[in-house]
């Protein structure tokens, strides 16, 4: 069982991180100004820089003392990516261990600026 079980683990690994470096449709590719409104009610800012290929960055402004996990970069990776629509995983988790993943989704339609939620279906503005 373990013969059987080690090249299915290796070939389930390969297939997650191929899934995660797929391109990026230029109207998404760039330095982007995110903004939303959090669980309490306060705005937050962060900083999305998302290259054509490759990963990308995520960085939440301000600092904490009770959460290690603001004010900190994090990679971002494509999950999915089709012209009208882009599957963002922040990976907080890769900057500080303990740290919530996130999934931002981007959407645009032909010539219109993109707009963004979290998969909660928070709203994300989005501004170069």
């Amino acid at each position: 069982m373990k013969a059987i079980a080690a090249p299915l683990a290796l070939l389930a690994l390969l297939a997650g991180s191929c899934a995660l470096a797929q391109e990026v449709p230029a109207a998404f590719v760039g330095k982007w100004k995110a903004e939303w409104t959090n669980r309490n009610g306060r705005a937050v800012q962060a900083q999305l820089e998302l290259p054509a290929a490759g990963k990308g960055s995520w960085q939440t402004h301000g600092q904490s003392r009770n959460n290690l996990c603001v004010g900190k970069q994090a990679p971002v990776y494509v999950e999915s990516a089709t012209p009208e629509q882009v599957v963002l995983a922040i990976k907080m988790s890769e900057t500080v261990a303990g740290c919530d993943d996130s999934n931002l989704i981007l959407s645009t339609t032909t010539g219109a600026a993109p707009s963004a939620k979290w998969r909660s279906g928070g709203e994300v503005t989005l501004s170069r």
